[in-house]
């Protein structure tokens, strides 16, 4: 099941045995990877509830950046195991594709509340873009629902797409 929960597949991927994720979840990050720590806060908050993001926490989702170890652009890490997750990237923006990684596994049908907590299939696993430009084009006129291309950016961000093109037509007038 974590196999399929997570697009694109990474390219190392190692199955672990399940781990418990028990909140309060507690995301540490040094300075740098304030935004993709935010990012993570957010979307577990999302997941589990308002009260599931604390410091301290009963498991611990730590970002890291490891450029000797991890090379190439974009490249990240995640490990799990009880109490623990490790999400290691070469740059800020690596942080983001594992930060994102983790919250596809933490959806994957093989995520089962407990008693105690949820029992997440455990990973270890390494992956980075074959290039930098993953793109994806929107063509439509404006709804003016901004809130719903909001939402597909969103989603088009958690299948690691970094340009979006959004043409709206000649129906459209953008009045400045």
């Amino acid at each position: 099941p974590a196999a399929r929960a997570l697009w694109p597949r990474p390219r190392s991927l190692e199955r672990l045995p399940d781990w418990l994720l028990q909140t309060p979840v507690q995301v540490e990050a040094p300075a740098e990877l304030r935004a993709p720590a935010a990012m993570l806060r957010r979307e577990l908050a999302t997941l589990f509830g308002p009260e599931s993001v604390a410091a301290p926490g009963r498991t611990t989702v730590a970002l890291r950046l490891d450029p000797a170890t991890l090379t190439k652009p974009e490249e990240y890490a995640v490990e799990t195991a009880d109490g623990t997750v490790t999400l290691t990237a070469h740059d800020v923006q690596g942080a983001f594709w594992a930060a994102h990684t983790f919250l596809q596994l933490l959806e994957a049908d093989g995520v089962i509340r407990t008693p105690d907590g949820w029992r997440v299939p455990g990973v270890k696993l390494r992956d980075w873009p074959e290039s930098p430009f993953r793109a994806f084009m929107i063509q439509g006129a404006w709804t003016g629902d901004a809130g719903a291309f909001r939402r597909n950016l969103e989603l088009l961000a958690r299948m690691k797409v970094r340009y979006v093109a959004l043409e709206f037509g000649p129906q459209v007038v953008l009045d400045f």
